[in-house]
This record gives structure tokens, C-alpha cells and sequence, in this order.
């Protein structure tokens, strides 16, 4: 995809989730508690499937190519504009796709924005979530074969465009079907980051449209979160932490004083860490799926929530040995997302566990979660590897552990939030570590 379609998707999937916005992953998601959304015992009713608008959209959206026929990516014409280049994609070996080395903002920002354009688009055109990757999917590889027919099919586009559009898709969707059910929280704290005073603008939102009673099977977006934070400090802007949650299919079971919900979600994660004199910056996206489950239990004015997912990544991120393996090996050439880069990443698949708990009584809150990914580096198949003269196995944890302590009345409520972060990682035999500890105080309204 050409620098101005990704500008231009961006722009056009902010302007339809204007409202969407909430705090990250971590406490982000999952921090608003199930009770707190306002409930609804049903949707909005589905509309009728717009086949000839999604055919004009569709079009639409793969007319708008740049300059000259995506001149903006010339660097990765390497297959010409020649019959074989077609062919040669689909045949699906890998003499037509590879991972390609484009900057990190265009893959984890504008892609997965690209992709869930074209997943609303299909939503708001009346077709159902299964319906929307499909076509999301469809006008993404098309994008690959045809548009940028003189570049090699992008492996990581077709692992993230469309499979990320459905949590951000189908969250925007839910959100602008449902806004004045949805919960939202505007946060604002302060209080220091490995060893640097912070302070931090962010929100979130929930949004829980399950049957407020009885027991049964669900599908699509019926909970669905957004969380966005941005710290700050002296030196400006600190960084940006965001994720999107929603869920897919899942049983639910509602009683007098219980609340389950056990089935599957999707969710997208980015983080963008600046470097600071105290800490290596860092930066980690990642597309994910897998089962959850959320319990609550109440008795009396004792609320209980528990819950947990496990999932399966395909991420990109920085490489915490990166530097060391570097230092190392100053003259080798490695993979195009790396070689050269300002800021190197790579691509990976990995899995995830968060398991969480909050304990409620009356107006104070404790809980706390644990989040825990595991990446190892997708080798091979670079867009340069006939150019490479190293292809180093990478392999990187990711631990963020974190507690809070809260307090609430009516709109307003304030948290004190302590978060350890550990990020290791090694790149054949070079190894690197980091760490950092966060305290904040946050005051938050709510909506």
C-alpha cells in the first residue's frame, strides 16, 4: 500500500471512530468492569446488504494508487510489470511473497487502518462479521496482486491487513451502532517511569450488549473495548500504548448474582516506546486471537471479576538484542526491515496469556493482571534475501505486571496503578534486557 492510501485510511477510519477512543491494553481493555457498561437485551436491528455501494467502495478504495500507479513504492518494484510477476504471486511460493521492509508506522499503523476501512465499510453495508474479513481480505489481496503488481505479495500485509481490521472494524462498527450504550472514561495522571516524572492523557471505552438475563450462544462484536494512553515528560511526547478488543463468538450465562462469558476474541495491540536517557525505547504491534473467558461473581457489596486470555500473535517488534548482535557484527547484512532502518523491527509469530482479577467493595477496587507474550522471528522469505549475508534467529518475552488500588464516586474515581515491565530478548548468541517501573495516580471521569 502507497504512503497516501495508508494516510488516507487513516484519516478516513479516525473520522468514523471519532468517539472510540479508551486506555491501553493491560489495565486498558480490560480494566472496565462487565457491570459497568450499560447493557442492552438487544442490538440494533441488521440492515440490508448493500452489494452495489460495497462494489463502488471496494473500487473506490483500490483507485486510489498515488502517483503513478504507486510510484511512492518504486523501491519495491523488483518484479517489473510483466506477466510473471502476476503469476509468479499466484502460485503462492515463495518466488512471489515475501516480508517485505517497510517503516514501522506504515505496517503497524496504516495497514491494520487499511484494513479496518474496508472490514466498516463492509459492516455498515449490511454484511454480517464472517462476510466483512472475507471481503476486507478480498480487497486487501487484490491490493497485492494487482496494484502493486510489480512488487513482491507482502506476507506480513496478508497476515495483518484484514485479520486486524476485525477487532478495530468491528469495534468502530459496534460503537457507532450502539454510542449512547457504551461507557467512557477520560483519564489524566501523573507520577514517574523509570525514575523520569510522566504524566499521562488517555480514556477508554466499553461497550456490552449481551442479554441481561438467562443463557445462550453469541456471535460478533457483543463487548468490545478501545483504550488509548500517551505519557509525556520533559523531553515531550513519551510514547503511545493502544489496543482494541472485541469479542467473536461466546456462551454467556447471566443469574441474580453471577455473570460468565467464555468463548473467543480479537484483539490489536501497538506500543511505541521513545528512547530516554534512563531506558532503550521500544516498539511492539501485534495482531491476536485465541479464547477468553470473564466471570463475575457478586455477594453482597462484594463484586468479584476474574478472567483471562490466551492467544496467538503475529507481531512485529523491535529486537531487544538487536544492538548487542549489531556490535557484533557491524559489516553483516540482514533483513530489509532491519538493514538500514532508523528504527529496526521484525516480524514474528508468538502467544499470549493475561490472566486478571478486581476486587470490588462498595466504592474501593483492587486487582491486578499479568500479561505475558512470547515471540520468535519469521525467517526467511525477505524481500532482499538474495542481498543477505546474515539471518539471525530472534526470539523476545514481553512481561508487564501490574496492580491498582481504586476508589469511585459517582462520576469521578481515582487509582493509584504500579506496573513492572520486563522486555529480553536474544538474536543468535547476543542477548539484551530491559526494564522499567511505573507509578501512576489517575483521576478519571465517566461516562
Amino acid at each position: 500500500m502507497n504512503n497516501t492510501t495508508a494516510l488516507l485510511t487513516t484519516l478516513a477510519l479516525a473520522a468514523s471512530t471519532t468517539t472510540a477512543l479508551a486506555q491501553p491494553a493491560g489495565e486498558l481493555v480490560d480494566s472496565v468492569k462487565v457491570d459497568e457498561a450499560k447493557e442492552a437485551d438487544a442490538v440494533a436491528p441488521p440492515t440490508s446488504r448493500r452489494h452495489a455501494r460495497m462494489l463502488l467502495e471496494g473500487l473506490a478504495i483500490q483507485a486510489n494508487t498515488g502517483e503513478g500507479w504507486g510510484a511512492s513504492n518504486i523501491v519495491d518494484w523488483q518484479l517489473g510489470f510483466k506477466g510473471s510477476a502476476l503469476t509468479s504471486k499466484l502460485g503462492f511460493d515463495r518466488d512471489g511473497w515475501r516480508f517485505d521492509g517497510n517503516s514501522f508506522a506504515l505496517n503497524a499503523i496504516c495497514h491494520p487502518a487499511f484494513g479496518a476501512l474496508t472490514f466498516f465499510s463492509a459492516r455498515k453495508n449490511g454484511y454480517g462479521l464472517a462476510e466483512s474479513f472475507a471481503i476486507s481480505t478480498l480487497i486487501s489481496g487484490t491490493w497485492e496482486l494487482f496494484t502493486e503488481w510489480a512488487e513482491y505479495g507482502s506476507i506480513n500485509d496478508a497476515l495483518s491487513t484484514s485479520t486486524t481490521g476485525v477487532p478495530i472494524g468491528e469495534a468502530a462498527h459496534q460503537i457507532v451502532r450502539n454510542w449512547r450504550r457504551a461507557r467512557y472514561v477520560l483519564n489524566v495522571g501523573a507520577g514517574s517511569q523509570g525514575g523520569d516524572a510522566i504524566v499521562s492523557l488517555g480514556g477508554r471505552i466499553a461497550l456490552d450488549t449481551l442479554p441481561t438475563e438467562g443463557s445462550g450462544v453469541v456471535t460478533g462484536g457483543r463487548r468490545v473495548g478501545v483504550g488509548i494512553d500517551v505519557p509525556s515528560d520533559g523531553e515531550g511526547l513519551r510514547g503511545v500504548e493502544a489496543a482494541v478488543k472485541t469479542s467473536l463468538v461466546g456462551y454467556y450465562a447471566v443469574g441474580e448474582n453471577h455473570r460468565v462469558f467464555a468463548g473467543a476474541s480479537a484483539e490489536f495491540y501497538y506500543r511505541d516506546s521513545k528512547d530516554r536517557e534512563a531506558r532503550e525505547g521500544d516498539m511492539l504491534a501485534t495482531v491476536a486471537a485465541g479464547p477468553t473467558v470473564d466471570v463475575q461473581v457478586r455477594h453482597g457489596d462484594v463484586t468479584l471479576d476474574v478472567g483471562a486470555d490466551l492467544y496467538a500473535d503475529f507481531g512485529m517488534l523491535e529486537a531487544q538484542a538487536y544492538e548487542s548482535w549489531r556490535a557484533m557484527n557491524p559489516s553483516a547484512r540482514i533483513r530489509n526491515s532491519m538493514q538500514d532502518k532508523a528504527r529496526p523491527y521484525y516480524y514474528a509469530a508468538g502467544a499470549t496469556i493475561d490472566p486478571r482479577i478486581n476486587v470490588g467493595y462498595r466504592c474501593l477496587s483492587v486487582g491486578g493482571k499479568l500479561v505475558v507474550s512470547m515471540f520468535s522471528s519469521l525467517d526467511g522469505a525477505d524481500r532482499d534475501q538474495e542481498m543477505m549475508t546474515a539471518d539471525p534467529h530472534m526470539t523476545d518475552r514481553d512481561t508487564m505486571a501490574e496492580a491498582w488500588l481504586g476508589y469511585e464516586r459517582g462520576n469521578m474515581s481515582a487509582a493509584i496503578n504500579s506496573r513492572l515491565h520486563a522486555r529480553s530478548g536474544s538474536m543468535d548468541t547476543a542477548r539484551g534486557t530491559t526494564t522499567d517501573h511505573t507509578t501512576m495516580l489517575t483521576v478519571s471521569y465517566a461516562r
